[in-house]
């Protein structure tokens, strides 16, 4: 009985080992969002901190090379997660739709929603939503919703 015991001990944790979450498969550093209605997928992502303002902030950096859009995310390493309502002094979002060429549009509102930000491993993730007004053309709105990234930052 007890070989028996020990054989179904053995055959059950070698099953467990199979079924785990395979990491390597996850993409490590990513963004997605909808601008206007368009998927937007970063081509690069990057982060890394910066201490220069008094306050340790990760920044973030989706770009899409095949259009020229790109996504900034300025965030405090300091924040915890849940929903935080983006406001101009808490927060730095930019967007530019053809980065290649200096055209930028700064955030007016949004939420961004922090589900791991991890101080350890230099890992934060989340999701975000905001629209942003062209500073040259307050006509030009762009729409940003279904936000999501997640990004290691040296």
């Amino acid at each position: 009985m007890k070989n028996l015991f020990f054989f179904l001990l053995l055959a059950v944790t070698f099953s467990f080992v199979g079924c785990g979450d395979d990491e390597d498969d996850a993409p490590v550093d990513f963004m997605t969002a909808t601008i206007n209605g368009d998927a937007f997928e970063a081509s690069t992502v990057t982060g890394f901190s910066d201490d220069s303002f008094g306050e340790e902030l990760v920044l973030i950096i989706g770009r899409q090379n095949s259009n020229g859009n790109a996504i900034g995310l300025n965030i405090a390493t300091s924040l915890g997660t849940g929903s935080n309502q983006i406001a101009e002094d808490d927060f730095g979002i930019t967007f530019s739709d053809d980065i290649d060429n200096g055209t930028s549009a700064y955030f007016t509102v949004g939420t961004i929603n922090i589900t791991r930000n991890d101080t350890t491993e230099n890992v934060i993730e989340g999701s975000f939503n905001f629209t942003a007004t062209d500073e040259d053309d307050a006509t030009n709105i762009f729409n940003v919703t279904d936000g999501e990234f997640k990004v290691t930052y040296l």
